[in-house]
């Protein structure tokens, strides 16, 4: 049954993610996108947060750690 919600929730993501990229690129504001496209307001910025959290979340695992060592003057 994971492995379902995983594809599901994978499928859901991509075609949200599609979705708000036209809306980036349409130059129109994103309430009147989600009006014309029969589109809650609601599920596009739960959408949106979820896709920013989940770019958040890759990005950290991308982070290095670095260390300052004292220089001399």
């Amino acid at each position: 049954m994971a492995d379902v919600l995983a594809v599901r929730n994978e499928y859901r993501m991509e075609n949200w993610s599609a979705l708000i990229q036209e809306c980036r690129a349409s130059g129109l504001s994103n309430r009147e996108f989600c009006r014309q496209h029969g589109i809650s307001e609601k599920s596009f910025y739960y959408w949106l947060r979820k896709l920013r959290d989940q770019a958040a979340e890759a990005s950290k695992s991308h982070l290095i750690k670095l260390e300052l060592t004292p220089t001399e003057e």
